[in-house]
C-alpha cells in the first residue's frame, strides 16, 4: 500500500511524496523530517565535492591552498 504525505514547506508551497512508510510508525511529522534530513545531507555532500573539485582545479592550475 502507499499513501501521499502533503505537507507545507513554505506559506504558500506544499511538497507532496508518495510514500510505503506505514502511517503508524510514520506520521507526517516524521516523514517531514526526514525529507528535510535528506536535503540537507544532499546540499552539504555537494557543497564538499565541489569544494574538492575547486581544490583539484587549483592544484592542477599550480596554484596550492
Amino acid at each position: 500500500n502507499f499513501r501521499v504525505v502533503r505537507f507545507a514547506i513554505s506559506e504558500d508551497s506544499y511538497e507532496s511524496i508518495i510514500t510505503n512508510l506505514p502511517k503508524e510508525d510514520f506520521p507526517v511529522e516524521e516523514i517531514k523530517k526526514v525529507y528535510a534530513m535528506r536535503w540537507h545531507r544532499n546540499i552539504v555532500q555537494g557543497i564538499e565535492i565541489c569544494y574538492r573539485i575547486m581544490l583539484l582545479s587549483f592544484k592542477k592550475g599550480g596554484v596550492y591552498h
